[in-house]
């Protein structure tokens, strides 16, 4: 399957998932994932400052995709931010696999 991205702006969410999904089968892992957004320093919208990313986790069971807000500072690097982002997907992989 080959993913079709389209533009941030347009499918933020179905790029998020499409990543994961392709990972999965690309590697042949149980579960996978993806991560898509703006961890600064520039960047980011109106809608989805820095700091806002979305987290894309695929399984036999599910792909999903969930947008996370980092909740650091205003003023925080954009090392702080992707360390925030690792946490949250962490969680969200080992709640997934817990599922299985």
């Amino acid at each position: 399957m080959q993913p079709e991205f389209k533009t941030y702006a347009q499918n933020v969410v179905t790029n998020a998932k499409a990543m994961a999904e392709g990972i999965r089968e690309r590697t042949g892992a149980s579960l996978a994932v993806s991560a898509t957004g703006y961890a600064g320093p520039g960047g980011g919208t109106e809608k989805d400052p820095v700091g806002t990313v979305y987290i894309g986790i695929a399984s036999p069971r599910a792909c999903f995709a969930e947008r996370f807000s980092a909740p650091a500072p205003t003023d925080a690097t954009r090392t702080e931010i992707r360390e925030a982002v690792i946490l949250r997907a962490l969680e969200l992989l080992l709640r997934e696999a817990e599922a299985l």
